[in-house]
C-alpha cells in the first residue's frame, strides 16, 4: 500500500504538523494571559497578571486622566482610567 520511504515522508510532515501546532497554541497563550500588566488591559487583566491584586489603591486626579492608582511595592504601580483600563506601566 504504502511504501517505507512515503510512509516515512507522513510521520516527518505529521511530527512537523504537531510541533506547528505547539509552537502556535504556546504563542496564543502566551497573549491570552501575559505575564507584566500592559497599556489597554481591564483591572481583571492586571489581578491575573503576574502582578496580582495591588498592595494599595489610590484615587488620583488631573495625573494624565487617570482615576486610580494600584501600588505594588519600590516603583511598581499601575495607572488605571476612569473606564477601568491602564493607561500608564511603572516598572
Amino acid at each position: 500500500m504504502f511504501s517505507p520511504g512515503s510512509l516515512t515522508n507522513i510521520v516527518v510532515i505529521l511530527i512537523g504538523l504537531a510541533l506547528l501546532y505547539l509552537a502556535i497554541t504556546e504563542g496564543l497563550a502566551a497573549w491570552a494571559s501575559p505575564k507584566e500588566p500592559r497599556v489597554g488591559m481591564t483591572t481583571e487583566q492586571v489581578k491575573a497578571s503576574c502582578w496580582g491584586p495591588p498592595v494599595n489603591i489610590t484615587h488620583v486626579e488631573g495625573e494624565e486622566g487617570a482615576d486610580k492608582k494600584w501600588s505594588y511595592g519600590g516603583t511598581r504601580a499601575v495607572l488605571f482610567n476612569r473606564r477601568g483600563r491602564v493607561i500608564s506601566v511603572e516598572r
